[in-house]
């Protein structure tokens, strides 16, 4: 097998000419129509119509080359794709559709053969890529151009479903092969870690959907620019991965969900506002009373060699001068706790001791202990708060199913796993027990260090629950 080719400037431009084309056609065609009522119903999304539909008979893999675009003859599921209405596909896909029917054409002049998996790269829809590749979806499939969805998803700079799609590759290339692939020029963007199959990534439950106005920010911080600071290898995979459960689990609207990679200082006053303006953009999304808030930060954590102070580190600070160049965890409590929300729910997964499972952050030093067990906007600040590691301990990785340690046990227990009673809810203190047998023990196996999850907030607390 051999890996996706990264996509010329040349051929970019080509593309996106195309697609201003195709943009100018949709404006002057009009609306979609075509002569198969299920293909109908599918594109517009009707999925009271499409249920009607496959109850009365009608064929799920059925194609129709007469619907109202030039460049587009699709079938239920591919019609359904491309305009990305996920509810349809998931009923479709449990009514025997194909997740690898392809197009008679697709949606550029003379090209042909795209699956629903190449309009989800197309589209920019990374639940609708999720789900299919978690139905067998063939992410090497390519169209009548060469291009595989990891191809368009590089075109349109889509970088979550590019990382999908090329962690899916990497999955399937140590499969073929009985030696790890050597990584190239030419490889796709991919997590630095090879073939590191997680088993919290599919099967992920439904839960009950979030209100109106709950939201979330997710935040991974994996490469850091300073000199001699180590990377955070699994971050962006862990930040993919909350977010999907999250939108899955949690039932969070895409839309009212935050999500950034390899943040800057910037970012962190962004969204969470400054020392001197607590009102940043997290704040004025937040319905005061109604929105349910949360947070999710994975990265490196650091302490000020002078105060002691703790600092996330965003990826252009420099550590050895973190109280110019970080964000200070004060701060962000101190604004959350003006952030007048329902309800706030914390996750860190930090260390913030100088150093972690990748090596020293601040360089002649050792055991230095930052403060967040004495930091008094704590507790205060979220009604559920849970890290990783206590403040003099690494937070460990987990490179066999290629998370952090915490946030793999965090999300396996969100699968289910931390659910004692089976009752199809789980309470913090459901949670709290879970982690304390599984960190501890796991961390001390895989590197013999102490690894103990601090987790604030009342035990009979709910943190998800389930649809039956």
């Amino acid at each position: 097998m051999h890996a996706p080719q990264p996509i010329s400037v040349s051929v970019r431009v080509r593309w996106l000419g195309n697609l201003l084309a195709l943009l100018m056609l949709l404006v002057s065609g009009g609306c979609a129509t075509t002569s198969v009522p299920l293909i109908q119903a599918s594109l517009d999304g009707d999925m009271g119509q499409v249920k009607k539909l496959v109850a009365a008979g009608a064929p799920v893999n059925v194609q129709d080359c007469h619907v109202g675009f030039d460049y587009v003859c699709c079938t239920p599921i591919t019609c359904a794709s491309n305009k990305t209405h996920l509810h349809v596909v998931k009923y479709l896909v449990d009514h025997g559709a194909d997740v690898n029917t392809v197009d008679a054409s697709g949606h550029f002049p003379g090209s042909t053969g795209w699956t629903p998996l190449h309009y989800s790269a197309f589209r920019g829809s990374l639940e609708l890529a999720h789900f299919l590749v978690s139905k067998g979806a063939d992410s090497s499939a390519t169209n009548s151009r060469g291009q595989t969805p990891y191809n368009l998803a590089d075109i349109f700079n889509h970088k979550e479903i590019k990382a999908l799609l090329a962690g899916e590759f990497r999955k399937q290339y140590a499969a073929d092969e009985p030696k790890p692939a050597t990584a190239t020029a030419q490889s796709p963007a991919a997590p630095r870690t090879p073939a590191a199959v997680s088993d919290i990534g599919t099967a992920i439950p439904t839960g009950q959907p979030a209100g109106k106005f709950d939201i979330a920010v997710v935040i991974g911080n994996s490469t850091y620019s300073a000199s001699g600071t180590p990377n955070v290898e699994y971050a962006l995979q862990d930040a993919q991965t909350m977010r999907q459960y999250l939108i899955t689990a949690f039932g969070y609207d895409p839309a009212n969900i935050i999500y950034l990679e390899d943040a800057t200082l910037t970012k962190l006053n962004e969204i969470f506002g400054t020392e001197s303006d607590h009102q940043g953009k997290l704040y004025k999304w937040v319905k005061p009373g109604l929105s349910r808030v949360f947070i999710y930060y994975v990265g490196h954590g650091a302490p000020d060699q002078q105060s002691g102070e703790s600092y996330f580190v965003p990826v252009d600070a420099n550590p050895q001068y973190i109280s110019t160049s970080g964000y200070k965890l004060s701060t962000f409590y101190e604004n959350l706790s003006k952030i007048p929300a329902a309800k706030k729910t914390v996750v860190i997964d930090a260390c913030f001791s100088g150093s972690s499972a990748n090596g020293q952050l601040l360089k002649g030093v050792s055991g230095l202990t930052a403060r967040l067990k004495a930091e008094p906007k704590a507790a205060g600040a979220a009604d559920l708060l849970l890290t990783s590691a206590g403040m003099d301990q690494v937070a460990s990785w987990y490179p066999e199913k290629g998370h952090s340690l915490f946030t793999y046990f965090f999300l396996k227990g969100i699968q289910g796993a931390a659910d004692n009673n089976k009752d199809g809810t789980i309470t913090m203190g459901e949670m709290k027990i879970w982690l304390n047998d599984q960190v501890p023990y796991m961390a001390r196996r895989l590197t013999g260090n102490e690894q103990q999850p601090v987790m604030l907030g009342k035990d009979g607390d709910e943190l998800v629950s389930f649809t039956r």
